[in-house]
């Protein structure tokens, strides 16, 4: 095969073209001979290619290793307000190089410097900006590279707490960072890491086994490639070692659910809990991820055994423990009797029980409370009273086990007391006083005792301020006083009404006075003759409810005896006492209630205004003396 004729040939042809070339040649003789060394290259590349053809040989294909490219691959990721440098690379062509950008856009603060390639700035929004570079060299050949640019934002602890730790225990807990620009370092900057523990800066770890109970309170800070700062506060909580806090456990009753939670402290939660030895008592069971001891106990006796505590580290903690279980008592109600109450008072009372099992609930199963009382489900019978009288009534009483047991009760409600307004400090005002006579100082001996019944301390103290003077008490201050008592009957009720009208003549309100003071004994208000003071009559108030340790040794318990005026009876009254003597009391006489008194006259037309004869007859509940 003829080889072919390798020729330099020029690219001018024409000869204005030559002529010009021919001139620069000669004043840049290094032009020609780097246009003859790329014209050789060809002519050997060429020939070496015929001659695999010829040969048959292939001939590999390779890059040419002068081709201008562009080395940078990837760009350093930038901080927000934190100044940015990198420099683009670019290898082959023939330097120097000239840098544009050909798409997208750099991110705000930053630029390119199209001589050197540097990418300059401060950046001052977070993003991402995708751009293409070119790289010019001195030959005029190009190459192109597609890079991204991300500006993050400032760096921050990412960790806002850490877990807590155990005397004893290995601890290791790394901090995080987030944003900035890798790598970190990290130091603490204010208080202290607990005893025991410590930060490792470059990778940010506390690790370490804590030695002392307390919390830790400390400041860390971490610093970016960039040299920007965060700070944040933490702190570590050092605990004791976990432990099984229960120390005891309460009955149970056989057939009644039970159920006990133990207690463990110390460590890290959760708990998990276990029987290590012994076992609980039949019908009972441990749950172990909550401590509870629950079932239905089904055979008395006491069972001991052992719970071990593990936490969430593994450490172990142990107790010794015991359950008795016994048969259950009966259930009793204990509450035999109720207080008597009080029309219009206030009324508490609690009922109470005995055996079964706790809580209790009450309920009324038969007959009726008394009206404005009403008994809760906690045996609290409360309310206030509205009508006078005795309720009988069955109360029932449900134990948690479902056992019941059940009694009858009654529960008296006396009549309204007499209002008695600010008398209790009139009363000791009326006491207080320099010189009172021996009855009345009698009267606020016992009064200042705080025994009498609530009627007997009204008329007491009404007596004791009215008459500290010694005046003698008005006939229609008694009258008026035995009719506010409680528990008179109907008719002298009606003979109160009568007498209170105010539309009576003298002498008919005197009769008629007289005998509501003569059969209110029930009241403890009566007339009774003095042996040391014959002829005269006197106001008795019964002091029988009175401990005789209450009175001084020269007073007697039962009567106490006021002067009180005669009472003269202008009409007939027949009066038949509880023993079926009739007493009748005539006109001028004095009453007496102990005694007959001859009836002397019959009619009283000569001293009634109403010119009528009035007979009138009721039944006495005279207390006898």
């Amino acid at each position: 095969m003829t080889p072919p004729v390798w020729r330099v040939t020029s690219a001018c042809r024409s000869p204005r073209r030559q002529a010009g070339a021919r001139r620069l040649v000669m004043s840049h003789p290094s032009i020609l001979l780097r246009q003859l060394a790329l014209h050789a290259r060809a002519a050997v590349l060429s020939f070496a290619a015929v001659l695999a053809v010829a040969i048959g040989v292939p001939m590999l294909a390779h890059a040419d290793p002068t081709a201008l490219t562009v080395s940078t691959t990837t760009l350093t990721a930038a901080e927000v307000n934190a100044a940015y440098s990198q420099t683009l690379a670019a290898t082959g062509g023939t330097a120097p190089y000239t840098w544009t950008l050909v798409t997208g856009t750099l991110p705000v603060g930053v630029s390119l410097n199209a001589t050197t390639g540097a990418l300059t700035g401060t950046p001052t929004a977070t993003g991402m900006s995708a751009i293409t570079v070119r790289a010019t060299d001195s030959s005029s050949n190009t190459a192109t590279a597609a890079l991204s640019l991300v500006v993050n934002s400032a760096v921050s602890v990412s960790m806002t707490t850490l877990p807590a730790s155990q005397v004893g225990v290995a601890y290791t807990q790394t901090l995080a960072a987030t944003n900035g620009v890798a790598p970190y370092s990290w130091s603490v900057t204010t208080g202290a890491i607990p005893a025991g523990l410590s930060l490792n800066a470059t990778t940010g770890v506390i690790s370490g086994t804590p030695t002392t109970v307390g919390a830790g309170a400390f400041t860390v800070r971490v610093t970016d490639s960039y040299s920007k700062t965060a700070d944040q506060a933490l702190s570590i909580v050092v605990g004791q070692a976990v432990q099984a806090t229960t120390t005891s456990l309460a009955d149970g009753m056989v057939g009644v659910a039970y159920s006990q939670t133990l207690v463990g402290s110390g460590g890290v939660t959760p708990y998990t809990w276990s029987i290590t030895t012994g076992t609980l008592p039949a019908g009972l069971t441990l749950t172990a991820g909550t401590g509870v001891i629950a079932g239905t106990p089904t055979t008395a006796g006491t069972s001991s055994f052992a719970v071990q505590v593990t936490d969430a580290n593994g450490q172990l903690a142990a107790g010794a423990l015991s359950i008795n279980v016994t048969n259950v008592a009966a259930l009793v109600i204990t509450s035999a009797s109720l207080p008597t109450s009080t029309v219009g008072s206030a009324y508490a009372q609690t009922l109470a029980a005995s055996g079964g099992v706790a809580p209790y609930t009450w309920s009324v199963v038969g007959g009726g409370l008394p009206a404005g009382l009403t008994l809760g489900t906690t045996g609290v019978l409360s309310g206030t009273p509205t009508t006078a009288g005795t309720s009988t009534f069955t109360v029932s009483v449900a134990d948690s086990a479902a056992h019941t047991a059940s009694v009858s009760l009654s529960l008296l409600v006396n009549t309204t007391t007499i209002p008695v307004g600010n008398l209790d400090a009139d009363v000791l005002a009326a006491c207080a006083r320099g010189s009172l006579t021996a009855s009345i100082t009698r009267l606020c001996e016992v009064y200042k005792a705080g025994q009498l019944p609530p009627w007997a301390a009204v008329v007491f103290g009404r007596i004791i301020v009215k008459y500290t003077d010694e005046q003698p008490i008005t006939f229609n201050d008694k009258v008026t006083l035995a009719c506010q008592q409680s528990g008179i009957s109907s008719s002298i009720a009606s003979l109160c009404a009568v007498y209170v009208a105010g539309d009576l003549p003298a002498w008919a309100k005197t009769n008629i006075g007289g005998v509501i003071l003569g059969v209110t004994g029930n009241a403890q208000v009566s007339f009774k003759d003095d042996d040391k003071q014959k002829g005269k009559s006197h106001f008795v108030v019964d002091c029988d409810n009175v401990p005789q340790a209450k009175f001084k040794a020269d007073v007697k318990p039962t009567v106490i005896v006021i002067p009180a005026p005669k009472v003269t009876v202008n009409v007939t009254t027949t009066a038949t006492h509880d023993d079926s003597r009739n007493v009748s009391f005539s006109n001028k006489d004095d009453h007496r209630d102990d005694q007959k008194v001859s009836d002397k006259s019959k009619d009283n037309k000569s001293n009634s205004s109403w010119g009528t004869k009035v007979t009138t007859t009721v039944t006495t509940m005279f207390k006898k003396h």
